[in-house]
C-alpha cells in the first residue's frame, strides 16, 4: 500500500523532479554505503589489533615460568636491605653532599609503587659546584650502583663564575619489598 502510494507520487512528478529525487536517493545511499565501509574497515583494523594483542599475551603466557624464574634470579642478586626507600634516598643524598661546599636542592622524590618493588626518582641540583666536587660526588654515587643509578645529567657553566658548574642530576633508586623473598 505504501509502496503503491510512493510509486504513484513519484510518477506524478515531472521528469526533472524525478531525476532530482533519484539523485537525492542515490546520494544518500552512496553516503550511507561509504560510512558502512568505513565502519567495516575500523572493525577489521580493531580485530587485527586484538589478534596481535592475543598473540603477544599468549607469548607472555607461554614464557611465564621463564619470566618468573628470571625475576627470582634477579631478586636474589640484590640485597633488600641495601635498597633505598624514598626517605632513605633523600638522607643518602644528604649524606653524600655533606662534604660539598655548594649545598644541593633536594626536592621530595617521586615514587612509583609496584607489587615487587618501588621506584623512586630524586632530583639533585647544585649551583656553583667545583669540578673536583662533582667528580667526587659522582664516584661516591657510582659506588651505590645498581641500587642508585643516574637517569639524567645536565651540566652548564655558572654565569657568575665560569669556573664553577651548575649541575642537575636525576637519580633513580629501587626498593625491594621485604616480603618478596
Amino acid at each position: 500500500m505504501i509502496k503503491n502510494a510512493l510509486k504513484s507520487l513519484f510518477f506524478m512528478l515531472s521528469i526533472r523532479e524525478q531525476r532530482l529525487c533519484l539523485l537525492l536517493i542515490f546520494t544518500c545511499l552512496f553516503i550511507w554505503t561509504k560510512e558502512q565501509f568505513k565502519d567495516f574497515q575500523l572493525k577489521a583494523k580493531n580485530f587485527e589489533q586484538v589478534v596481535v594483542d592475543l598473540e603477544s599475551q599468549n607469548l607472555w603466557k607461554e614464557n611465564e615460568a621463564t619470566i618468573d624464574q628470571n625475576l627470582a634470579d634477579r631478586i636474589l642478586m640484590y640485597e633488600a636491605d641495601k635498597t633505598f626507600s624514598a626517605v632513605q634516598l633523600v638522607s643518602k643524598m644528604d649524606e653524600l653532599t655533606k662534604s660539598i661546599d655548594s649545598k644541593p636542592t633536594l626536592p621530595s622524590p617521586r615514587s612509583k609503587e609496584g607489587n615487587n618493588f618501588n621506584i623512586h626518582t630524586q632530583q639533585v641540583s647544585f649551583n656553583s659546584l667545583r669540578m673536583d666536587e662533582l667528580i667526587e660526588f659522582y664516584s661516591q654515587l657510582k659506588s651505590l650502583n645498581p641500587y642508585i643509578t643516574l637517569k639524567n645529567f645536565q651540566v652548564s657553566s655558572n654565569t657568575k663564575n665560569p669556573e664553577l658548574l651548575n649541575v642537575n642530576l636525576v637519580l633513580r633508586s629501587f626498593e625491594l619489598n621485604k616480603d618478596i623473598r
